[in-house]
């Protein structure tokens, strides 16, 4: 499921800026179940049923607000940057199994479980890029994206240089 809300605003002809609020919402979720009965032997008429269940599911939950700015100083360049920052929430896996023996006077089950903690995140992006018009047959994108991921008390940052040349043939 995913919804969002964009606002836009033009301050001049070469200056414009966009700002977005959205959600994204997953949601997994798996169950299996399978049943036998079986015979002790073939003269007997009592039998066992045996059952084995499984289910397992997990979610993501996020909240991001982004905010770009783009300026076009002259024909040629096309730069634009801003940040976005995104609360992540993730529930990895909730599983259970169950493993029944029903007989005819017995019923007799072993069930096992699994509920891992929910973790957030914080996730920030800083980006700057241009987009370089290198002639009528030459483009360039250059830029810079900087993320940073805040999870459990831990810092995780990097520096993401970007480049690329576009030749248009003819």
């Amino acid at each position: 499921t995913m919804g969002s809300l964009r606002w836009n605003h033009i301050f001049s002809h070469k200056v414009f800026s966009n700002m977005t609020l959205a959600r994204n919402k997953f949601y997994f979720d798996c169950d299996y179940a399978n049943t036998n009965s079986v015979k002790k032997d073939a003269t007997d008429a009592s039998h066992e049923r045996i059952t084995d269940k499984m289910n397992s599911n997990s979610q993501i939950d996020d909240w991001m607000a982004m905010y770009d700015i783009d300026y076009n100083p002259n024909h040629s360049n096309h730069v634009k940057f801003g940040l976005q920052y995104t609360l992540h929430r993730f529930m990895p896996d909730k599983s259970s199994v169950i493993h029944e023996v029903e007989t005819a006077d017995t019923l007799f089950f072993i069930g096992r479980s699994h509920d891992s903690d929910k973790r957030i995140g914080n996730e920030t992006d800083i980006y700057i890029e241009d987009d370089i018009a290198l002639g009528d047959h030459i483009n360039a994108n250059v830029g810079f994206r900087f993320p940073f991921f805040v999870i459990e008390s831990k810092l995780y940052k990097a520096v993401e240089p970007r480049l690329s040349l576009t030749v248009k043939a003819g």
